[in-house]
């Protein structure tokens, strides 16, 4: 009975012994994934991305039907005339077509909003009105330069209402201008504005050539407020999960879901310029393993080196693309894919912009199945026909998400 009665006290000392061992782990686990996403920062949901004014998202442009009314900027006609572009400089470019994470930096600050503001006496007040408008960029204040939200709201707290002078691009032009802070009903100056100094979002990578150079998206990233491109200073590519996606409809374009790494070392280039034709940079070392992540599997290759013989194509000339039977290429499901589209050029004198030259239509009954069609976050997915590449995709029909259109190659090679 003694026997039992002591194996009895040792169980239950050994039960509470792991009961206290059990806690302590998930204490520390809790803390570490706590401090991983929290106090790091590391992770940004897309999709949950949203701080009123500050920021913004990538996605893919999405436009109505290309038959519809009120579209005829983006319809073709059958008028004869022709869109060839002769003098294409052939290269050789590897074709990516994965997800990346992409944070770009204002000019200044971006004005989105000029707004009125209720002032210590119960007054409306807006002191930019008439002097600011949204899309304006705000270089200089006081004669200091500005490129960020806060220290512009420092400024204009230390200011005590006295009038400030701004260094101001407007419409791509620069002027000075004046404004006068006012105390608002919360005992702070303010100058009523809504104002932004980056955005961060999801797109896909295009190209990247053999010195690293790379290309994104096929179409410029704009402001979610004001619709005008983001005049940018600088920007960086991460790498980025595909977490789940909101399939195609007609009416609604689908999306992908994900996150971005924002951490130093999941840094794989800079973005140099924000054009019509995509984003444009340098990528590091980190962009040459990514690619070899995604892409070593497909071509069984295992150096960059030779992935490179194996993979990369040559470039074709506006007049060399054909209507018919082409290939686009995503991995946004992680997987590396060709998926089956049809393409037609765009011809006549609607044709006009740089980055509306194809007309594409999913027929891949695999991505069909898994999408619906194009989904937003898919711009810059490279288009394959003949084994060259011709183009990326850059938009989506919101009635008909199996249809949207196209760059040319030798369009984003002007940058």
């Amino acid at each position: 009975m003694r026997g039992d009665c002591g194996n009895k006290r040792l169980n239950r000392r050994l039960k509470r012994y792991h009961a206290f061992l059990t806690g302590i782990f998930l204490f520390t686990s809790c803390f570490t994934l706590l401090y991983f996403f929290v106090f790091t920062e590391s992770y940004a949901a897309f999709w949950n991305v949203n701080s009123g004014s500050d920021t913004c998202q990538v996605r893919e442009a999405a436009v109505p039907s290309a038959e519809g009314s009120g579209t005829a900027s983006f319809s073709y006609e059958k008028d004869g005339k022709d869109t060839v572009q002769t003098g294409h400089e052939r290269r050789k470019l590897l074709p990516c077509g994965i997800p990346v994470g992409i944070y770009l930096e204002t000019r200044g600050v971006l004005v989105t909003e000029v707004t009125h503001i209720v002032t210590e006496n119960g007054d409306n007040s807006s002191p930019c009105s008439g002097i600011l408008e949204a899309g304006d960029y705000i270089l200089q204040a006081g004669g200091t330069e500005i490129s960020t939200k806060e220290q512009f709201r420092k400024l204009v707290q230390e200011s005590s209402g006295q009038p400030i002078n701004l260094l101001v691009e407007h419409n791509g032009s620069q002027k000075q201008v004046t404004v006068n802070p006012v105390m608002s009903e919360n005992g702070d100056y303010a100058a009523g504005l809504w104002i932004r100094d980056n955005m961060h979002g999801i797109g896909t990578l295009t190209w990247v050539d053999e010195d690293g150079n790379f290309a994104a998206l096929g179409h410029c990233i704009s402001d979610i407020d004001t619709g005008k491109r983001m005049v940018i200073d600088n920007g960086q590519l991460y790498h980025a999960e595909i977490y789940s996606l909101i399939k195609s409809i007609s009416n609604k374009p689908g999306s992908l879901s994900g996150a971005i790494d924002y951490r130093m070392q999941s840094c794989i280039g800079t973005v140099k310029n924000n054009t019509e034709q995509g984003i444009f940079g340098l990528g590091n070392s980190g962009i040459k393993d990514l690619i070899m992540d995604r892409l070593s599997s497909f071509y069984q290759q295992d150096t960059f080196n030779n992935l490179w013989k194996k993979a990369a194509l040559e470039t074709a000339g506006a007049e060399e693309i054909r209507d018919g039977k082409a290939q686009m290429i995503s991995s946004f499901n992680g997987e590396y894919r060709f998926y089956d589209i049809e393409i037609r050029k765009i011809s006549g004198e609607k044709a006009g912009y740089d980055n509306i030259n194809l007309e594409v239509t999913v027929t891949d009954s695999s991505l069909l199945k898994q999408t619906g069609g194009i989904l937003q976050g898919m711009s810059g997915s490279p288009i394959i026909q003949d084994g060259k590449l011709v183009g990326a995709v850059t938009h989506v029909l919101v009635n008909d998400p199996t249809r949207g259109y196209g760059i040319f190659i030798e369009n984003m090679l002007k940058n």
